[in-house]
């Protein structure tokens, strides 16, 4: 195993990074100057490429502040790409370079959590002999309206529209780019081997903690789009008829399986 790269060699990549970062700046500005492209949309390719980048070296398998999902990677890029763009760099050299730290392996099994990394809704609120069994989580969907926007906000400048209507939704793109990732990161969906837990939002927060002797069914709602992109509405239906639902869930069909099969296990020891 290669030898850590230390602080000074942290700093001294990160210094190295931010050149890069600001040779392919200039670039882009040169690109703007010569054939009037929106600069915004010009950043967008460049964060769509290293969000698409991250992907494929499974950055979220590394122990980093920045190992995002690809679609947070390119919001952060787009929002604060002069940190951001030359620390995914930097991480990019350590994970070529076999430096950079796995996280512990398990974490969409089990109970246990990175030092460091804040505990979450499910694992606080586990009872006694509870184990987390499956995890899932909110589609990638519900960016779907700031992408509307931004996209809007590029086709607005490349065709010189006025001022009002481009800065409209700039702002709609931002404020529901933030909304969107707020609740992506603090929703939580997660069977366990007793109870269905389920934490959805956080300005306006939904839960649902039910027993899986409790559940009578759970259904599953796609559209075409969710049966292409596979994401869904999971109405869950407990004692006493009453439904909850929860929309944009990624892999419904895996959740049901899973909720499924421990229903089976609980109602097989219960009798």
């Amino acid at each position: 195993m290669n030898k850590p790269i230390g602080i000074k060699g942290e700093i001294l990549g990160y210094g190295l990074a931010i050149l890069v970062s600001i040779c392919l700046l200039c670039f882009i500005v040169i690109i703007h100057n010569t054939t009037g492209l929106d600069i915004m949309l010009l950043i967008a390719v460049a964060a769509a490429l290293t969000a698409l980048d991250s992907s494929k070296i499974e950055l979220t398998k590394y122990k980093s502040a920045i190992s995002w999902d690809p679609i947070f990677l390119f919001i952060l890029i787009m929002v604060f790409g002069v940190i951001v763009f030359p620390w995914y760099l930097l991480m990019r050299y350590k994970i070529k370079r076999g430096l950079a730290q796995l996280e512990a392996d398990g974490n969409s099994v089990t109970n246990s959590q990175s030092p460091g990394k804040a505990i979450g809704y499910i694992d606080s609120n586990l009872m006694e002999g509870e184990h987390v069994i499956y995890r899932a989580k909110l589609h990638w969907m519900v960016f779907a309206w700031p992408i509307i926007w931004f996209y809007s906000n590029s086709l607005v400048a490349y065709v010189k529209g006025p001022d009002s209507a481009k800065n409209l939704f700039f702002s709609l793109a931002v404020i529901t780019a933030i909304s969107a990732l707020i609740t992506y990161k603090t929703s939580e969906f997660g069977i366990t081997n007793k109870r269905i837990l389920i934490k959805f939002g956080f300005i306006r927060r939904r839960s649902l903690e039910t027993l899986l002797t409790k559940v009578e069914g759970i259904q599953i709602e796609q559209g075409i789009f969710g049966r292409m992109l596979d994401y869904g509405t999971i109405i869950i239906t407990g004692t006493g008829g009453t439904h909850s639902p929860f929309k944009k869930i990624s892999l419904p069909l895996g959740f049901r399986k899973a909720a499924q099969e421990q229903i089976e296990l609980a109602q097989k020891h219960g009798s």
